[in-house]
């Protein structure tokens, strides 16, 4: 089995999907359980990553290291800093430790690049674009299939057509599956639990802020822009939104439950659970400057004059490039 991996692509659900896909097949190979490491690229510097790239196994025979979004694979300012990973991860490969596997994942992959040759020579590549109708198809069914529930051919029409993302799909699936709907799901009720077209792609914008997905914001970004949303709007649901991120996260600290969250903020299953796993996205420093980057954009929408869908998408570019101390 190969033992470095790189998994990109723009659907969360499926990326962390093959992570557990990776393993469980080691588990399965050792029958014994790995240790399992994760760590966000955007918090690694160069000599942390060596850091935590360095592995013997004195407690702990095998272990998984998974370094999520990481950021270094682009050009631009952060070329010469990108090369510093560069060669730190081609020197691993030359003489990986034995019983590391490590697991790198990415929104997308340069074509073309230094990392594109190096990945497709020295990891298995795995990609993970949004299914396809037929296959998302097959797996909303094989899904409900595991809990005995059938789904109508409209019902199921309307939520493939939805363009919610797999994890969205999901947990709306969990809650369809716990209200006892006597093992059939209707197009009545995905129509009862379906947020309307336009709400989904805000959900779409705010899920890519607070999972720091520059590319998938701007492009829901300029699609609420053609449907005439006024700008203090959008200002606002971005506040709201981190607002309740700085809660989860407290909550979260706190050692609170997942049920004990959702119960206090008073919000839906899926948007909690959504963000109990990116919480760790943003440090309380992090937290703290993206409150006063709210607050100037507040000041300048309403005192400066500048073109307020330019003062949006700069501070949506600064969420998303947000990089810790």
């Amino acid at each position: 089995m190969d033992n470095f991996y790189f998994i990109y692509g723009t659907e969360e659900f499926l990326i962390d999907d093959n992570i557990r896909k990776v393993i469980l097949a080691l588990k399965d190979a050792a029958n014994d359980e790995p240790e399992v490491v994760v760590n966000y690229g955007d918090e690694l510097s160069p000599e942390s990553l060596m850091e935590v790239l360095d592995f013997s196994p004195l407690f702990n025979l095998r272990r998984v290291l998974v370094i999520k979004r990481i950021p270094w694979l682009g050009g631009g300012k952060r070329k010469n800093m990108a090369e510093n990973y560069f060669k730190i991860l081609e020197n691993y490969r030359q003489s990986p430790p034995e019983g590391q596997t490590v697991i790198l994942t990415a929104n997308e992959l340069p074509a073309k690049s230094n990392w594109a040759k190096f990945f497709n020579k020295k990891a298995e590549v795995i990609k993970c674009d949004p299914l396809d109708k037929e296959h998302l198809s097959a797996w909303i069914k094989n899904t409900l299939a595991e809990r005995q529930i059938k789904i109508n051919a409209d019902a199921l029409n309307m939520l493939v057509s939805s363009k919610i993302n797999m994890y969205s799909v999901k947990n709306l699936l969990d809650k369809l599956a716990l209200m006892n709907l006597k093992g059939k799901i209707s197009k009545q009720d995905i129509e009862n639990e379906l947020p309307d077209e336009n709400n989904v792609k805000i959900f779409r914008l705010l899920d890519a802020l607070v999972g720091k997905n520059l590319p998938s914001a701007l492009n829901v970004f300029q699609q609420l822009l053609q449907q005439g949303e006024p700008p203090l709007a959008f200002l606002f649901m971005i506040v709201r939104q981190f607002v309740l991120l700085g809660k989860v996260k407290a909550f979260q600290e706190a050692g609170l439950e997942y049920r004990q969250i959702v119960e206090l903020t008073g919000q839906r299953d899926f948007v909690i659970r959504n963000l109990i796993g990116k919480s760790s996205n943003f440090s309380w420093d992090e937290l703290a400057k993206l409150n006063r980057l709210f607050l100037q954009t507040d000041v300048s929408l309403k005192t400066t004059g500048q073109n307020p869908d330019a003062l949006l998408e700069n501070l949506i570019i600064e969420i998303c490039t947000l990089r810790r101390a």
